[in-house]
């Protein structure tokens, strides 16, 4: 059972968790500016706070569904104001500020909490593929703990292209802050589409 749920939801959890964003956006820039010891923090606290979101997602999904949309929209504003604020920040602060302020476990963790494309992708996996076949408690952390570990592996690939171009990154450090601030803004943008 847990076999044909997992290919059911594989290709979507991949195409969500290797494209463009916040999280995938945060490693690079973690690990190109701090290198692996001080990006791997930020990481680790993604990948604890992607965790703890899907577990919530689990145990909640069934339970608030006549009160999602209203909590999407709350998500969803909020996520977008700390994705711009973040953006805002890798634009316009000094270079040695974001390599103390930016590559942190907690900064990692809590853009979970905020970061719409997981609350929404956490929601979409729990509500269309996990509990239309499954209910059973194990089953749905089994899940969280699949889609943590495939969230984990797509932000290590992001970060070791951080880690490959930092030479780059260095030197021309003002134009990239301003391109990953965009990019970071365009995130929270899309977010209303």
């Amino acid at each position: 059972m847990f076999l044909t749920v997992f290919l059911s939801y594989l290709p979507y959890l991949l195409v969500t968790t290797i494209t463009p964003g916040p999280n995938n956006l945060l490693a690079f820039y973690s690990v190109s500016r701090s290198g692996w010891k001080k990006g791997s923090q930020t990481i680790l606290g993604m990948t604890s706070g992607f965790f703890c979101v899907n577990l919530i997602c689990a145990f909640l999904c069934y339970q608030l569904e006549q009160c999602l949309p209203s909590i999407t929209n709350i998500m969803k504003y909020l996520g977008t104001a700390y994705i711009l604020y973040l953006g805002f920040h890798i634009m316009f602060s000094k270079s040695e500020e974001q390599e103390g302020k930016k590559t942190s476990f907690f900064h990692g963790f809590m853009l979970q909490f905020v970061n719409a494309k997981v609350i929404l992708g956490g929601v979409t996996r729990f509500t269309c593929y996990v509990l239309p076949s499954t209910q059973n408690p194990g089953d749905l952390i089994l899940h969280a703990v699949v889609f943590s570990l495939i969230g984990a592996t797509c932000f290590c690939i992001w970060a070791l292209f951080g880690k490959m171009l930092s030479g780059i990154t260095v030197k021309y450090d003002k134009p990239f802050r301003i391109t990953m601030g965009i990019i970071l803004w365009l995130c929270g943008i899309q977010i209303f589409r």
